[in-house]
C-alpha cells in the first residue's frame, strides 16, 4: 500500500470525436490555440475544442498545475527548471514565463517540490 500511488483525479477530454479519460498526473502542459486547447499527455498532443479558462478552472484546484503565461498551463511534475524567463519541460518544450510573475512562479515551483518531498518522506515512514 505504501508503494501504490494515491488515487489520482482525472478529467474527460473530447479529442477526434472520442471521449478520453486522462489522469491529472499524465497531463504535462496545456496551451491555448484560438478556440481549441492543445493538451500534451505522455508526449502526445491532443487538440480539443474547449476554452482555456474552462480547463484551467478544473485543473488549478490541484496544486501541481500553474498558469505561467497567458494561455499556458503546466504541470510542475514535468518541469526541469525555470530560469531567464523560460520554463524548461521534460518533454523538451520551452515556454516563456510572465515577466511580472516570474519570481512568484519560481517560488511556487520550489514550494511544490518541497511539499512533495515531505509527503514522500512521510509516506515512507508509515
Amino acid at each position: 500500500i505504501k508503494v501504490l500511488p494515491q488515487n489520482d483525479k482525472y478529467i474527460n477530454i473530447i479529442s477526434h470525436k472520442q471521449t478520453i479519460p486522462v489522469l491529472y498526473s499524465d497531463i504535462q502542459n496545456i496551451v491555448s490555440d484560438s478556440n481549441y486547447i492543445l493538451i500534451c499527455i505522455n508526449d502526445t498532443e491532443h487538440r480539443c475544442r474547449m476554452s482555456f479558462g474552462e480547463i484551467s478552472e478544473k485543473l488549478l484546484s490541484d496544486n501541481r498545475f500553474c498558469v505561467i503565461n497567458r494561455g499556458v498551463l503546466i504541470n510542475f511534475d514535468y518541469v526541469i527548471k525555470m530560469e531567464h524567463n523560460l520554463c524548461y519541460m521534460k518533454n523538451d518544450k520551452t515556454f516563456s514565463i510572465n515577466i511580472r510573475k516570474r519570481s512568484s512562479l519560481e517560488q511556487e515551483l520550489i514550494e511544490y517540490r518541497f511539499n512533495k518531498k515531505m509527503e514522500d518522506i512521510q509516506r515512507r515512514q508509515i
